[in-house]
């Protein structure tokens, strides 16, 4: 987290208590296709990484969410790139950091999406030093969570 930020950069903490990162991410990626941006999501492992893989292809709503992820040919052309490096090869404006992902810091940061987990402590743990990280650096994050009806943001 030793990363500069610029001070234009939004952080948004989505913190998933009704349901898991596989049935949330799709959503909230689709919100970020939506507005005609790119994203980078950065996984912890390769195992997640393979996860959300096959979230992102079975995923019904939305339909489509053309991504590629790292080793495969042609990453400039996917709109969403999975990855758990800090490559940017689609020069994505959005970052999701997923369930304990370290975070990094890029020219062409507009946004960061931290999705985790209640129940992983240690995506918690991270979303709290991070949260204190953008803090100390003007950063004002906002923080979102799931109740029945959907998100609500936390004031």
């Amino acid at each position: 987290m030793t990363d500069s930020l610029q001070k234009t950069v939004q952080a948004g903490f989505y913190h998933l208590t009704r349901t898991g990162v596989k049935q949330a991410l799709p959503l909230l990626l689709g919100k970020v296709l939506a507005g005609r941006q790119r994203a980078v999501v950065r996984c912890r492992d390769s195992q997640l990484l393979k996860a959300l893989d096959l979230a992102l292809w079975e995923a019904e709503q939305p339909f489509w969410l053309p991504h590629g992820l790292q080793g495969q040919s042609y990453p400039e052309l996917s709109p969403i790139w999975l990855t758990v490096g800090k490559d940017v090869p689609n020069k994505a404006a959005c970052l999701f950091l997923v369930d304990g992902a370290d975070f990094f810091s890029y020219p062409a940061l507009e946004r960061i999406f931290v999705v985790f987990e209640d129940h992983n402590v240690q995506a918690v743990e991270m979303a709290r030093g991070l949260w204190q990280f953008f803090k100390d650096n003007a950063i004002q994050p906002t923080y979102w969570y799931q109740d029945e009806k959907g998100w609500k943001q936390r004031q």
